[in-house]
């Protein structure tokens, strides 16, 4: 009973500090793409620029894997999360090639490499051992919440007062964001002598799904925004509230659906959600050119995205949980997106400078969606499969 309270008490303050982070992300991160756009960067040079940041995350994370073993993991995450502000605010300087752009691609890369593989390992460790998808669930559609809040006040904040205003909102939240960790649990690292060496088979499912999500988000998560940006004609409260529509459906069904999720068989809707993704991001590449059209692609993508993603994170977050040592295998988790995003990016990159249309990018990583099924199709069949022998044999 005791342990149930302090579960609840501290996942209260993780979805906290989650939501002020997703604020913080808002402000900055999700219009960061679209200003430097509007600065005069191109299709190929965000392409190019965005592979730069993934290499270079992929790097330090390889660099830093001794010392984040010694660390505790909420303590490694508060130090991530600090690191986030100088991430937000070294993209205001940023107008063209040079000394400003390596320095927001060296605090993008070192930020994330360390806050998002405590992130994950954190998770797995403490907050995700009661409720199943449900509290995932519950973690992702208040995030979208904020979303929907933050993207029509952080579009206003930079079509009318400019970049240091809404991305040093967005340094303040990601700063504040830090204080509900302090109240979380520590979970300290394991000795030298005790870190198990994590299961070979939950590595290699945690890198086939990633590789394939990474590609994917190339498309999805950096390319289309630009994309959007440019339908919006380029006007930052256009785009902010388009954003907003998206985040709003995205947490309806994150709502309605994460609730009962446990309950429906996963193999056949994680196959149905990639299939879905595959389709909302080709029919936005050849058909995403007017609002009406973006909005009717969220309506699909707000129940595609809610049976792939978490058919996803129930997948990597059970293989982190499986490999026997969160924090190594959360690091595969990390690295393997970082492969796929990478490599997506850089076809994208040639795609554009072969003079094609950047849209044809995101039909060429949709595939990744198709991929990442077919691996989470795989890793839920079996269990399904079993069920029904069971069943039949009882019978």
């Amino acid at each position: 009973m005791i342990r149930a309270m302090q579960d609840n008490r501290s996942l209260e303050f993780f979805y906290l500090h989650n939501s002020l982070k997703t604020l913080g992300e808002v402000c900055a991160g999700s219009f960061f793409l679209a200003y430097f756009y509007k600065q005069g960067f191109t299709f190929l040079d965000l392409a190019l620029t965005m592979a730069g940041v993934f290499a270079l995350r992929f790097t330090l994370r390889k660099l830093l894997l001794p010392l984040m073993e010694r660390t505790d993991l909420r303590n490694g995450l508060i130090i991530g999360t600090l690191l986030f502000p100088f991430r937000y605010l070294a993209a205001f300087p940023v107008h063209t090639f040079g000394a400003w752009l390596f320095v927001f691609i060296f605090s993008f890369a070192l930020a994330e490499s360390i806050y998002f593989t405590y992130y994950h390992a954190y998770w797995v460790s403490v907050m995700g051992r009661t409720g199943g998808a449900a509290n995932f669930g519950t973690r992702e559609a208040l995030a979208q919440v904020v979303q929907v809040l933050g993207s029509v006040v952080s579009g206003y904040l930079l079509a009318t007062h400019g970049a240091l205003l809404s991305f040093g909102a967005g340094a303040l939240f990601a700063l504040f964001s830090c204080i509900p960790l302090f109240a979380l649990p520590k979970q300290p690292p394991a000795h030298k002598d005790e870190r198990p060496e994590p299961r070979a088979e939950s590595i290699a499912r945690l890198r086939g799904i990633l590789i394939a999500e990474g590609f994917f988000s190339a498309g999805m998560g950096i390319m289309w925004p630009i994309v959007l940006f440019t339908a919006a004609d380029s006007d930052f409260l256009g785009f902010g509230v388009l954003l907003a529509i998206a985040a709003l459906l995205y947490a309806l069904g994150d709502y309605l659906l994460g609730k009962h999720f446990d309950a429906i068989p996963k193999h056949w809707l994680a196959a149905t959600g990639a299939l879905l993704m595959f389709v909302d991001l080709t029919g936005r590449a050849i058909f995403g050119v007017t609002p009406e059209a973006i909005i009717g692609f969220n309506v699909l993508a707000s129940i595609a995205s809610v049976a792939y993603y978490m058919a996803h994170s129930q997948m990597s977050y059970g293989c982190i949980r499986e490999s026997g040592y969160p924090l190594k295998a959360a690091w595969h988790h990390e690295t393997s997106w970082d492969i796929g995003a990478v490599a997506g990016l850089l076809i994208a990159a040639g795609i554009i400078a072969l003079g094609i249309s950047p849209r044809v990018t995101l039909i060429m990583c949709a595939f990744g969606a198709l991929g990442a099924g077919w691996f989470m199709f795989r890793y839920y069949r079996p269990a399904a499969v079993l069920k029904e022998s069971a069943a039949s044999i009882t019978a």
